[in-house]
């Protein structure tokens, strides 16, 4: 089993809906993370 962890820039495209993203993340969708780095980077900009 793989882990796919989304970095900052495809984590903002997946929640701009970008379809190529969101197809991957739909695809592998029990398998898909974001670190809490990621998350921090989100919520401060």
């Amino acid at each position: 089993m793989s882990l796919w962890i989304l970095d900052t820039d495809h984590a903002s495209l997946f929640l701009a809906g970008n379809k190529s993203i969101t197809a991957q993340v739909d695809k592998y969708s029990k398998n898909v993370a974001i670190t809490v780095v990621t998350v921090q980077e989100l919520f401060n900009g």
